[in-house]
């Protein structure tokens, strides 16, 4: 595996600005203290307002829309149904996600490997343990918000203020994805009952709720898309979120030799000139079996043994 600087990390949208890593905390670091008000930590705004607002968007759809879906489409109880079981489905693997373990490495036996793994991580390593390495499973890492390292560690997610390991990541891809159904299926509708009131009669009140309905399921969607994208990218290439962050099996072309070199080789002006074009190297990756396998290793692994130490 390339060796790989820590200084050089992918576009800021997805560790954040600055201020907000400062806030929230990000991939080395826990946020800072003077980012608090009054001595409350910021961390829970963010999934506050993430499960409040997916509350709040079931509540209207629930209370106002489903007697228009009544009338406005063929069988109603389907769509219904559907848009329940998609908030059903999000919100507990929201829960999941937040509050489960993300599959810390089991108390080790030996002095060192203890040692290892209380270590804390500095802003050198960017979260990796940065001593004896060798000693830790493939993919795992050493985060600030747990004692041991995580393994198959994927990323920090502010949107739920956990880690994203071994244990959580399939429910944060359901996650992920109900999110992009409800923004899809709840458009789709909303565009649908616009039309049925306009047609019957214009209710200004329902018409303006609806529109306003479909503007946060734009929003939504705006910040969701992009990530449920990468997602099912990294899933189909066996690909975690910490190796893509850092460049792992991406290459460029060498402007005056053509050799195919390490995106983490490049001048820091050619870094960031050349990042968007650099190319996904799959002869890089030993875990990247092709679209089918990834994917069915990925849903189909037993994850729950604690003898398992996510290398796959």
């Amino acid at each position: 595996m390339l060796s790989l600087p820590t200084a050089r990390t992918r576009s800021a949208w997805w560790t954040g600005s600055a201020t907000r890593r400062t806030e929230c905390g990000d991939e080395a670091r826990g946020p800072r203290e003077e980012s608090k008000v009054c001595g409350v930590d910021k961390r829970p705004l963010l999934p506050c307002a993430l499960a409040c607002s997916t509350l709040a968007s079931l509540a209207f759809v629930h209370q106002i829309e489903f007697r228009l879906v009544e009338q406005a489409f063929y069988r109603p109880a389907l769509v219904e149904y559907v848009v329940l079981g998609l908030h059903a489905v999000t919100m507990v693997c929201m829960a999941i996600t937040a509050f489960k373990d993300p599959g810390q490495l089991e108390p080790a036996a030996d002095r060192a490997s203890a040692a290892l793994m209380s270590a804390e991580p500095s802003p050198a390593d960017d979260g990796q343990a940065s001593a004896g390495a060798g000693a830790l499973p493939p993919r795992a890492h050493k985060s600030w918000m747990y004692a041991r390292p995580i393994r198959r560690y994927d990323h920090y997610c502010r949107w739920v203020v956990n880690v994203i390991g071994l244990s959580n990541h399939r429910e944060f891809i359901l996650m992920v994805t109900g999110l992009a159904l409800i923004c899809v299926s709840g458009f789709l509708i909303d565009g649908w009952l616009a039309y049925h009131l306009f047609c019957h009669g214009v209710d200004r009140t329902l018409l303006t709720c609806v529109g306003l309905h479909a503007c946060y399921l734009t929003i939504l969607g705006y910040c969701v898309m992009p990530i449920f994208r990468l997602h099912v990218g990294f899933v189909c290439r066996n690909e975690l979120a910490q190796e893509w962050i850092r460049n792992t099996f991406y290459v460029l072309q060498h402007k005056t030799t053509g050799d195919w070199i390490s995106v983490n080789e490049l001048s820091d002006d050619d870094y960031n000139e050349r990042l968007e074009t650099a190319v996904y190297d799959k002869s890089l990756n030993q875990f990247d079996q092709g679209c089918l396998h990834n994917c069915a290793v990925f849903w189909c692994t037993t994850r729950w043994s604690s003898q398992q130490d996510g290398a796959f």
